[in-house]
């Protein structure tokens, strides 16, 4: 007689090995899917990453709020309303902004004092460590005071206050000229 293989164990094998099979084609088709994903994202051109990345001039933020404010039909007035809400929010950042570059630069100056004053505090010669111990107790460092020259020009140097000053005084011409041009138109 011959023998007949058992065809239960060998089915069962073959079950799994389909099984397998299967998952790995799922795992390896899900793979190439997000490949395909990673490469697209890639490729694709996004115009808002671009401007991010360059910024945009005034004169373009300015007309696209002007353009969101007045959408569809809008009256004369109401896209000078417009207009001049913009403009005076405009100046007030451009204060605000102004205002904060200054505030760093002060900060910035200040820590520059600060670490130039550390630097000269620990400043110690390798040479002069027996010289001082010696002489340490006679005789104490007499700390320079630095006085600011009156006598020097310094309009040109940058100054908040006189900043202010120049801005009041070109509102104020300003002023006057518009009530001349108004006069004149009444005359």
């Amino acid at each position: 007689m011959s023998q007949t293989p058992n065809l239960g164990g060998s089915r069962g094998n073959e079950a799994q090995r389909i099984l397998a099979g299967e998952k790995q084609r799922e795992l390896d088709h899900a793979m190439v899917e997000e490949k395909k994903r990673k490469i697209h994202e890639a490729n694709q051109v996004n115009v808002k990453s671009f401007n991010s990345k360059f910024g945009t001039s005034k004169g373009d933020i300015m007309h696209d709020e002007l353009g969101k404010a007045t959408v569809g039909l809008v009256t004369l007035e109401e896209l000078r309303k417009t207009k001049e809400e913009l403009a005076k929010k405009e100046t007030v950042l451009e204060h605000i902004q102004r205002a904060e570059a200054i505030e760093a630069e002060d900060k910035k100056k200040e820590q520059k004092r600060k670490g130039r004053k550390s630097k000269l505090a620990k400043t110690n010669l390798s040479f002069g460590d027996d010289l001082e111990e010696e002489g340490a107790a006679e005789e104490e460092p007499v700390k320079k005071r630095i006085v600011k020259d009156s006598t020097v020009d310094t309009s040109f140097l940058p100054d908040k206050e006189r900043e202010l000053q120049e801005i009041e005084e070109r509102k104020k011409l300003t002023q006057e000229w518009y009530e001349e041009q108004d006069k004149k138109k009444g005359e």
